[in-house]
């Protein structure tokens, strides 16, 4: 645990600092051209996240030391995964993201971004190809040895960005960085992999494994969910950068870039304090299971609403004192993606109990109402409307008037069920849960 808040903490003071560092040194066009490369990884990545939280917990259930025979198999799965994810950075987003910057962003140095974008895709296609390494290690309890690579990988991310931009290597000198933090960020865990796992895989078992149905662990659908909770507001900048002026899309990636980071804070507790959630819901205890979801929702809100007020007071003489050239957007954008994203950590919150219950019938619901989002979006766009109302106010209200409940409904569904199931359980004579006193029975039972 504190490898992984390290990691957390490393890795949000590297974000932080990155912005104003990109703002000080590059031209508004080249943190556009950086913008359209981090919001196409961005993608990737969570594709690759969806893949790391199913198999790891698949693989975890067999251990090397209980069952090297399943492990083998699951680990041969992730390969299988990995693999196909590498294919799509590679055949799909490298090309898809030339056409894109071509035709929509048109920079003038062809050459420089080209060579940049070609060495960020690839960087992005081994690490997905490393990926079922990463999974060795965490899904054998060797998270500390994961999460302090990961914090030296972002040290020497954050280290090799600002030689490359204080020599004056630009676009260049970031992806090289990047590439360079990735590659050893791989090497090293592929070592301590190795010392953990063996890694000659049965051709019959890797044969086995590219046969499975592609959604039988439900990866399909969660890579889907996690595609889509990135596309609604952070993939939608390119909607902007098509029908907005330069300097209006520059000033709204820069505000969505710092609401990332907020909102990577605002879900904190979701990470810090699984564990403890896991325990109280394991032991029957109702109470304890919403204290904890208070306890998220509340720290989401206060996060999100200091975060806003922070912009508001800070951004604009920050940006000023540093002598960049975008200026932070107005209150209305400010107050508008606020709100946006509290929505989104309050359904990430919700979508978390579900997990819990191995239960992804949310997706549905979720996919329908990003999908319905984006076209209003689109269609208001296409009328002429304000880059507020179609980008932030219309996806917002669907999310907070129509996913939002959908996905709170789904889960006091469930929890019915449970309680149903409990006292089902407390009438046959079944063993109970773990924990759970006979006081807490008897009130159960009423």
């Amino acid at each position: 645990m504190p490898a992984a808040l390290l990691f957390q903490l490393t890795s949000l003071l590297v974000s932080v600092l990155m912005v104003p560092l990109f703002l000080r040194v590059l031209t508004p066009d080249v943190y556009l051209l950086w913008l359209v490369f981090t919001t196409i990884g961005g993608m990737l990545l969570q594709i690759e996240a969806s893949i790391q939280t199913l198999m790891v917990r698949r693989m975890a259930l067999a251990s090397p030391e209980i069952d090297p025979a399943g492990f083998a198999h699951e680990r041969a799965r992730a390969r299988t995964a990995y693999r196909r994810l590498s294919v799509v950075a590679s055949a799909v987003a490298l090309p898809g993201g030339i056409a894109y910057i071509h035709w929509v962003v048109q920079p003038a140095a062809t050459i420089s971004w080209l060579l940049a974008w070609i060495v960020v895709s690839l960087a992005y296609t081994v690490n997905f190809l490393c990926g079922p390494n990463n999974c060795t290690l965490l899904s054998t309890g060797r998270n500390d040895r994961f999460f302090l690579t990961m914090s030296m990988s972002r040290v020497l991310h954050f280290g090799g960005t600002l030689t490359a931009l204080l020599l004056g290597f630009g676009l260049t000198g970031i992806s090289v960085a990047f590439a360079l933090a990735v590659a050893f960020s791989c090497v090293t865990i592929a070592r301590q992999s190795r010392r953990t796992f063996d890694h000659s895989t049965d051709a019959a078992v890797q044969a086995a494994a590219d046969r499975v149905a592609v959604d039988e662990t439900g990866l399909l659908r969660f890579g889907i969910f996690t595609l889509a909770a990135f596309v609604i507001y952070r993939g939608a900048v390119m909607l902007v950068i098509a029908y907005f002026p330069g300097s209006s899309a520059t000033s709204y990636g820069l505000a969505l870039q710092a609401y990332a980071i907020i909102g990577a804070v605002a879900v904190l507790p979701l990470q810090v304090r699984l564990h403890r959630l896991v325990v109280v819901r394991r032991d029957g205890d109702a109470a304890g299971v919403d204290a904890e979801v208070a306890t998220a929702m509340w720290f989401a809100f206060l996060t999100i609403a200091a975060g806003l007020l922070s912009l508001t007071l800070v951004g604009a003489p920050l940006l000023k004192i540093i002598g960049s050239g975008v200026a932070m957007p107005p209150f209305v954008t400010l107050a508008a993606m606020a709100f946006a994203f509290l929505v989104e950590a309050l359904i990430l919150v919700l979508i978390n109990l579900l997990l819990l219950e191995k239960n992804v019938t949310f997706v549905r619901d979720y996919v329908g109402g990003v999908v319905a989002a984006l076209s209003l979006a689109a269609l208001s766009l296409w009328c002429g409307g304000g880059l507020v109302v179609s980008m932030l106010v219309l996806p917002a209200l669907v999310q907070a008037l129509v996913t939002l409940p959908l996905i709170a409904r789904r889960v006091a569904r469930l929890r019915k069920q449970r309680v149903h199931r409990m006292i089902r359980d407390l009438v046959a004579g079944t063993p109970t849960p773990r924990g759970l006193g006979r006081r807490r029975l008897a009130r159960t039972r009423r």
